[in-house]
């Protein structure tokens, strides 16, 4: 499975983008669902790598995104469905 993406300034108009993940090549196995925020590095994506657990991509252009091939987030979880948010001045991740 791979991720697409999207940009948009105002929420109406959208830019398509190249791919943003890639199956058994930025991933050990499948590139699931997951959510995307900003940090003070930038824009970064957390997903379900379908191998070894929940990852982070980043990306500093919105376009090329790398990951961290050694550190799952969540190791060897079978779940999926990755959701960050923000609260009080800290992160929460919410996963199914």
């Amino acid at each position: 499975m791979y991720w697409g993406h999207a940009t948009s300034k105002n929420l109406l108009k959208w830019e398509e983008k190249p791919l943003a993940l890639y199956p058994n090549i930025m991933a050990e196995g499948l590139c699931f669902s997951g959510s995307a925020n900003y940090d003070d590095n930038g824009l970064f994506l957390i997903f379900t790598d379908t191998v070894i657990g929940e990852r982070i991509a980043r990306t500093e252009d919105t376009i090329k995104f790398t990951i961290d091939v050694t550190k799952p987030i969540i190791p060897k979880h079978c779940g999926r469905d990755p959701k960050i948010i923000r609260y009080n001045n800290e992160w929460i991740l919410i996963v199914y």
